[in-house]
């Protein structure tokens, strides 16, 4: 599975199949490799981005966090194993929001990026995907369905609603609706 982000004229895609591997491309005249940043086995469930960085939910290889402010070579400045397997995060402001599987939802403070931690963690059934608004982190939790996490507190996030929509891989959210 490939995963791809854009930056300016870079593309970076994360590859995984035996091994994981971040990969950027310089597509200005046309596409070829610029460089790799070999991770080793294991998969990317997603990857988003703020700023110059570039948050990779690798599986069991948990967070990893690439600083791209040199493009040509992005670098892994900080990583995290999570609780459980890293899926899909969120990244608004100094916190990271993890799906981790079997293990749900962690709230990650990134302020510092080379020293992630886990502040806070919610179990749910098998948290794979998450939008965020406001105090409500929305989670897709696989065969259990759809919850609400309120994260007011990332210290103490607690399951504020559920919704049993069968199985539920993915979730998007704006203003107050998800």
């Amino acid at each position: 599975m490939t995963r791809t982000f854009l930056a300016a004229t870079f593309l970076f895609l994360v590859m995984g199949a035996s091994s994981i591997s971040a990969q950027c491309v310089d597509y200005r005249d046309y596409i070829h490799w610029v460089n790799r940043v070999p991770m080793g086995p294991g998969f990317v469930g997603a990857i988003t981005s703020s700023g110059n960085l570039l948050y990779l939910g690798a599986g069991n290889k948990g967070l990893q966090i690439l600083d791209t402010s040199e493009p040509i070579t992005p670098v892994v400045v900080g990583s995290l194993i999570t609780p459980g397997p890293a899926m899909r995060p969120v990244v608004v402001g100094t916190y990271a929001y993890v799906p981790n599987g079997l293990a749900g939802l962690a709230v990650v403070d990134i302020s510092n990026r080379t020293n992630p931690a886990v502040v806070g963690q919610v179990d749910t059934e098998y948290g794979y995907d998450v939008a965020v608004v406001g105090s409500h982190a929305y989670l897709a939790d696989y065969f259990a369905g759809f919850r609400v996490i309120d994260i007011s507190n990332p210290q103490t996030p607690f399951v504020a609603g559920t919704a049993a929509t069968g199985v539920t891989r993915s979730v998007a959210a704006t203003n107050s609706h998800a």
